[in-house]
């Protein structure tokens, strides 16, 4: 059915009964959620103590238990933001787009489908929070991939090797908080992370015959470097 969402109103009677149902649990989601926004808003401002992961479960994840969450201050606005997102599965995103297109509007608050990017100190403790690791002296190298995809390399000196687990672990995580999951998720291709001597930079020996190796950035130049990869992607396009 998620698979289908998008023309689950064109299949037969069961089908459009079993989208009936979610379309149900979305607006009672809703429902819940704004007779408890003077509750949130005192919870974020440490004034009243409540479990709001369990909260979420019960009636945001009744929808659909991949659903994930999070909450963060608003952009254009003076309030705050929740982003409900199905992450890497991406056959929710459909279901994703219904339930942020039926929320209600609420005074100081914005709904996104997708995670925003972040600046570079906010997306540290964000790594530091989610992938345990830290973002100090990594560099990174932005090249255009295969199928018109942007890869991007990490590089650290408290990476072992390209297949250190930990070291991928957080790189996905920082090209996640930097760039922004939508951005990650449409225009990314590989991620992959090297060593890098604690010096900095790569060894510039190279072989006789090999091509120079592309040049590292530091990680606060990542995110204008991708969008303008991309745009000259763009512009190559039929």
């Amino acid at each position: 059915m998620n698979g289908r969402w998008r023309f689950s109103n064109y299949g037969g009677s069961e089908e459009r009964a079993i989208r009936g149902e979610l379309e149900a649990r979305i607006d009672a989601w809703w429902l819940e959620f704004q007779q408890n926004t003077k509750a949130l808003s005192a919870l974020f401002a440490q004034e009243a103590e409540w479990d709001l992961p369990e909260w979420m479960a019960v009636h945001l994840q009744a929808i659909h238990p991949q659903l994930m969450w999070e909450y963060g201050p608003a952009v254009n606005i003076d309030g705050h933001r929740l982003v409900i997102t199905p992450e890497s599965a991406h056959h929710l995103r459909p279901l994703t787009t219904t339930i942020i297109e039926r929320a209600p509007e609420i005074d100081g608050w914005e709904f996104y489908p997708y995670r925003l990017a972040e600046d570079l100190e906010t997306a540290q403790v964000t790594v530091e929070a989610r992938a345990g690791g830290v973002l100090r002296d990594v560099e990174v190298r932005v090249t255009r991939g295969e199928h018109h995809f942007v890869d991007i390399c990490f590089f650290s000196p408290r990476t072992s090797g390209e297949d250190d687990e930990a070291a991928l672990g957080e790189s996905f995580v920082a090209a996640e908080s930097l760039l922004g999951e939508e951005c990650l998720d449409k225009w990314i291709g590989a991620i992959e992370v090297s060593p890098m001597s604690k010096r900095g930079g790569l060894s510039k020996l190279l072989k006789r015959g090999e091509t120079e190796t592309p040049r590292t950035l530091p990680l606060d130049r990542l995110k204008d470097t991708v969008a303008a990869l991309i745009g000259s992607i763009k512009d190559q396009l039929p």
